[in-house]
């Protein structure tokens, strides 16, 4: 997945059309956490 904060490509605007904002967050949310914790698993 894309960084939240760079620029959105063609293929990521395609899928908000079909998918709610809620649940982008939700996965956004969802996969920053699970990339924190293998971060400190690594520590």
């Amino acid at each position: 997945m894309a960084s939240p904060l760079g620029p959105s490509t063609s293929e990521e605007i395609a899928m908000k059309r079909f998918i709610p904002e809620e649940l982008i967050r939700v996965l956004q949310t969802a996969y920053w956490s699970i990339r924190l914790i293998r971060l400190i698993q690594q520590i």
